[in-house]
C-alpha cells in the first residue's frame, strides 16, 4: 500500500474520533447545566480542562453540530 491510503485512514479516523469527541463535549455540557450551577464559562474551562484542548475548540464543538 501506498502513503497515500494511510493518510486518508489516518484523516478519517481523526475526523471520527474528532465527531465523537464533540458529541461527548455536547452532552456533558448539557448534563453540566442540569445538575450544577456553574457558569458558561466554567463549564467551558471544566470541559477544556478535561479533554485537554482550548476553550475555543469547546465552543466549536458546542456551536457545530456535525452529526
Amino acid at each position: 500500500m501506498n502513503k497515500h491510503k494511510y493518510s486518508n485512514t489516518d484523516r478519517m479516523l481523526r475526523n471520527i474520533e474528532a465527531t465523537l469527541r464533540d458529541g461527548e463535549i455536547r452532552a456533558m455540557f448539557k448534563g453540566m447545566g442540569m445538575v450544577s450551577d456553574f457558569s458558561y464559562d466554567s463549564k467551558i474551562d471544566i470541559i477544556a480542562i478535561h479533554y485537554n484542548i482550548s476553550n475555543e475548540s469547546v465552543r466549536k464543538a458546542l456551536h457545530n453540530d456535525k452529526s
